[in-house]
């Protein structure tokens, strides 16, 4: 060991130089406490991060950051994909189901499109054949002229379900312009309802017989009047309408004298209902 005073050669461990008496101050290249720290807390020294490892660490981030997000993409693809295609069959269903069908049709009767709505309504019935879609069907049969159809269909709802007063009452006025009062009489035969059977019996107000034909005659005539359960009767003769006509007399009837007469007459019950209208 030499003293880095006067650089003379002094014995190794020696406090002080023998030459020149400088003290010696020996500094350990290492401080064996910090050894013993870890140990004495229950921690194991943590090695030091060399610069590869440091390295190796920086490159791997960008990779495991890469790695998730195409996981997450892919995740976010496939889930895209899954409520399209529910979207889409979902839409389709309904487009092909019996409730888009009747409230398609449903919204052409506001339009008065009644032709176009019961092509919905008819396939509302083939989706499932409901007194509903079949009383929608026959309705606007009946609004557009097609009698027989609008019939044949309210038949049907009347046979499963007596008590659709809506169906009665269009086959009641199918009937009339056909002046059909048998038919009229038999629908009774397909109901128990009371509030059918009433407006059937309302219905069922038969027209005015006339005593003289309809023709040409030579001299003046006397036309007599009756009617059913003896209701008042009212009539024109100049072809307007007899719910606002004249109070038949049947004692003095109705003089036809030269002309051209048209008579209409119809029956009122005492609650102020008028029936069937007769014309000659």
């Amino acid at each position: 060991m030499i003293c880095p005073n006067c650089k003379q050669e002094i014995e190794d461990g020696s406090i002080y130089c023998e030459h020149c008496g400088q003290t010696m101050q020996i500094v350990p290249d290492y401080n064996a406490l910090d050894d013993m720290l870890p140990s004495m807390v229950g921690e194991k020294p943590k090695p030091a991060k060399t610069e590869s490892n440091q390295k190796t660490e920086e490159r791997m981030a960008p990779v495991c950051k890469k790695k998730l997000s195409k996981k997450m993409i892919a995740g976010i693809v496939v889930t895209a994909t899954l409520i399209f295609f529910i979207i889409v069959v979902g839409w389709n269903d309904y487009h092909h189901s019996y409730g888009y069908y009747m409230s398609r049709g449903e919204r052409l009767d506001t339009e008065k499109e009644y032709a176009e709505a019961n092509k919905y309504y008819g396939l509302a019935m083939d989706k499932d054949d409901t007194i509903e879609a079949r009383l929608a069907y026959g309705r606007n049969a009946y609004r557009l002229g097609n009698f027989d159809e609008a019939e044949e269909v309210l038949l049907a709802v009347i046979e499963e379900d007596g008590s659709q007063l809506e169906a009665f009452e269009i086959l009641c006025k199918i009937y009339e312009a056909e002046t059909d009062y048998l038919s009229i009489e038999e629908l009774a035969t397909y109901t128990e309802d009371e509030d059918v059977l009433e407006m059937l019996d309302t219905a069922l107000i038969l027209p005015p017989s006339f005593s003289v034909k309809a023709g040409k005659y030579d001299d003046d005539i006397q036309l007599f009047l009756s009617a059913q359960k003896d209701y008042e009767i009212y009539y024109t003769v100049d072809g307007s309408n007899p719910d606002e006509g004249i109070k038949y007399d049947e004692e003095a009837g109705i003089l036809i004298t030269d002309g051209n007469t048209t008579v209409r007459a119809v029956c009122k019950t005492p609650d102020g209902n008028f029936g069937f209208e007769s014309e000659a």
